[in-house]
């Protein structure tokens, strides 16, 4: 009898420790990154130049006394950055039909151009440069790069995605939606990496159909919270007016039902993302509002955008964040949902419940012994009788 029970307590701790992950895995309202930055990204917290800083630099460029090419390098990205991409373009073409260009300035140019190129198609075009013929750029320079897999991505989806049917889920720009295993872990993470610097570059890309790949990557990862964030990021440009670019993604009634993978969250879950996606989108909103008044005052006084201590008096303004994602809780004794005190506790309960576990298997393992070794000792002494 011993043994029997000491069987099922060993089989029930073992069990215990297979499940031991997922008691204790993040909850609802984890948003499982490693880098906080990326929650401000999505969120719309980006610290970019203001106009006023790059006109400086594009006078101090042109003024420089550079060489042609360098010239031409340098104002076409800022000419990109202060929405002149129909001049960028102008300028990056020229300088490739100059005969007098060295071939190992080509690679730079012509990814320089691809970048160009999508910012102003992301942006519907401009004077000749159509969405359609941006596109056909974007295309041709990417094509040029053997190192620029990702803008090569986007231009690919660009050209080829279509809604089919309206039931299905809109083809996002790295595929995952119609092939959750289309990228192994290292492309997922390059991806990541890829679409949040081309959002911190450019406003361009902080659109809906950016963010819904986002959500798709995240999902694909095994991380849903993350992903159920960046989705309603890409819902709020949705309501917006910021339309999926995807052929036929115009003819949707209920944009939720075709970005929404199997997968996908509760509905509690989904409650709890969504305060910590409130709070976040809240305070971007404040810090944006607090930085473009910030800047308006200080270019009354005179300083140029682009002085060294042209933000040194800027203060954001105070954030309820916490760094789980939701608001702060008020005190130590009043947690909120979702907070780190609520997960220590949860924490703390599965380990206490291993260690009652651990606690059995050895009394068990001990009696067993005991057993064993009573058994054979009677077996001795009855062979001695014998």
């Amino acid at each position: 009898m011993p043994v029997k029970r000491g069987f099922e307590v060993r089989f029930l701790l073992i069990i215990a420790l297979i499940c031991a992950p997922a008691i204790w895995a993040s909850s609802p309202s984890s948003l499982e990154v490693e880098d906080e930055s990326v929650l401000d990204v999505i969120a719309g917290k980006i610290e970019r130049p203001i106009p006023e800083y790059w006109e400086a630099k594009l006078d101090d460029v042109l003024n420089a006394g550079l060489s042609p090419l360098e010239t031409d390098l340098q104002a076409a990205e800022i000419e990109n950055q202060l929405n002149r991409q129909d001049n960028a373009l102008d300028r990056i073409s020229k300088r490739l039909s100059d005969s007098t260009t060295p071939e190992d300035a080509n690679p730079g140019l012509y990814r320089l151009r691809a970048e160009v190129a999508l910012n102003l198609w992301w942006m519907g075009g401009k004077g000749n440069y159509t969405p359609d013929v941006c596109l056909m750029i974007a295309l041709d320079s990417a094509g040029m790069q053997s190192d620029a897999k990702y803008l090569k991505q986007v231009t690919t989806w660009a050209r080829d995605a279509k809604m089919e049917e309206e039931d299905e889920l809109l083809p996002d720009i790295l595929g995952l939606a119609a092939d959750a295993d289309s990228l192994n872990a290292s492309d997922l993470a390059g991806a990541e990496g890829a679409l949040i610097r081309f959002i911190r570059h450019h406003g361009a890309w902080e659109n809906f159909d950016v963010m819904y790949a986002l959500s798709s990557l995240y999902q694909a990862q095994g991380k849903p919270n993350l992903a159920h964030f960046a989705r309603l990021r890409a819902w709020e440009l949705h309501e917006s007016g910021n339309r999926s670019m995807v052929r036929g993604a115009e003819q949707i009634t209920d944009i939720k039902a075709v970005t929404s993978p199997p997968g996908i969250l509760d509905a509690d879950s989904q409650t709890l993302v969504r305060a910590q996606y409130t709070s976040r989108r809240t305070y971007a909103r404040k810090w944006n509002e607090a930085r473009a008044a910030y800047a308006a005052a200080e270019l009354r006084k005179g300083p140029p955008g682009d002085s060294v201590t042209f933000w040194a008096s800027f203060q954001a303004p105070p954030s309820d964040v916490s760094k789980d994602g939701g608001k702060k809780p008020e005190s130590e004794d009043k947690v909120q949902p979702g907070s780190n005190g609520a997960k220590v506790k949860r924490t703390w309960i599965t380990l206490g419940i291993l260690f009652v576990l651990l606690i059995l298997g050895g009394i068990t393992k001990a009696r067993i012994s005991r057993s064993a070794t009573k058994l054979v000792e009677n077996t001795t002494q009855s062979e001695g009788e014998d």
